[in-house]
Order: C-alpha cells, then sequence, then structure tokens
C-alpha cells in the first residue's frame, strides 16, 4: 500500500507539471519514460563535480546508469520526433538544474547491444508497485517493460485530457 502511494503521490506532481505546461501527445512518450524509472528504482550516484550525492533532478543528468535507463526507454518507445524534441527539453533542464548538457543519444544507446540489455534488470508494472518501502538503489542501467510503460503513459495522457491538456 506505502509503495502505491508513494508511486500515486509522484505520479500527481508529473501530472501537475504536465497540466500546467500544456504537454502535446508527443511529450507523453519521454514523461512516460521518466515517470517509470522514477516510480521503479534510486540509481546509485554522485554529481561527479561536487562529489556530493545528488538530488533526483540532478542525478537525472549526471549518473550515467540513469541518463542510459532513459535513453534506452525512449528508444524503445518514442519516435525519432518524439525523442530529438524531448532531448533538447531534457538538455535545457539539465543545464538549469545541475549545469550539465546531456550526453549524445547514439552514443549512450551504442554501448547497449542485445546481449547487454537481456543482462540488464527488467522492470515491470508489478515491480514498480509491488516493492514495499523506499525504491531500491540500482548500479546498473534498468529497462522498463512494456506493461509498466504503458500505465506511466496512460496515466499521463488521462490526466493531461482532463487538466486541459492535449486530448
Amino acid at each position: 500500500m506505502i509503495r502505491i502511494n508513494h508511486f500515486l503521490s509522484i505520479a500527481l506532481c508529473l501530472l501537475f507539471k504536465i497540466i500546467n505546461a500544456q504537454y502535446e501527445p508527443k511529450e507523453f512518450c519521454f514523461r512516460s519514460c521518466e515517470l517509470a524509472i522514477a516510480n521503479s528504482v534510486q540509481f546509485n550516484g554522485t554529481d561527479p563535480k561536487t562529489g556530493v550525492e545528488c538530488s533526483p533532478a540532478t542525478c537525472a543528468c549526471v549518473v550515467e546508469q540513469s541518463i542510459a535507463s532513459l535513453y534506452l526507454c525512449n528508444q524503445r518507445y518514442c519516435s525519432e520526433e518524439e525523442r530529438v524534441e524531448s532531448l533538447e527539453d531534457f538538455n535545457r533542464s539539465c543545464l538549469v538544474n545541475a549545469n550539465v548538457s546531456i550526453p549524445n543519444f547514439q552514443e549512450v544507446v551504442g554501448r547497449y547491444g542485445d546481449e547487454e540489455v537481456r543482462k540488464l534488470r527488467h522492470l515491470s508494472k508489478t515491480d514498480a508497485i509491488a516493492w514495499p518501502g523506499p525504491w531500491p538503489i540500482v548500479n546498473e542501467a534498468v529497462i522498463i517493460k512494456n506493461d509498466l510503460y504503458k500505465l506511466a503513459y496512460d496515466t499521463l495522457v488521462s490526466f493531461g485530457s482532463v487538466g486541459g491538456g492535449a486530448s
């Protein structure tokens, strides 16, 4: 129950941002990857510039495993057009939040062949909702399975439409 409430609270925070920002449907793909990852794991990381444990906003921009997970999700679920626009927005956010530019998409996903992807932890909707207490801390990239991605996407689309965003 705690896990579900935590998932819902983070989902509502992202939904509030979506409603206020009036995201277009093409942006839901990238945001769905962010939501699915944010509600499944916590990456073990520090800010390379300061050596201090990073905040979630900063970790998303500086921790290699977090970036790789986001990029691999986008490669799997988003069109090239969705990816290009969303990565431009993500880069602007990282410049503001962490004072860094994001790494090149093709270089990051190019490090993960089929065999490497098979070896990574694959997270499903059941994994994200079933874990009690805090998220597991991981030291590697993760792969978002279809059912978890769909849960995040459907959540964002539903609330985006209700809030006056794109339908």
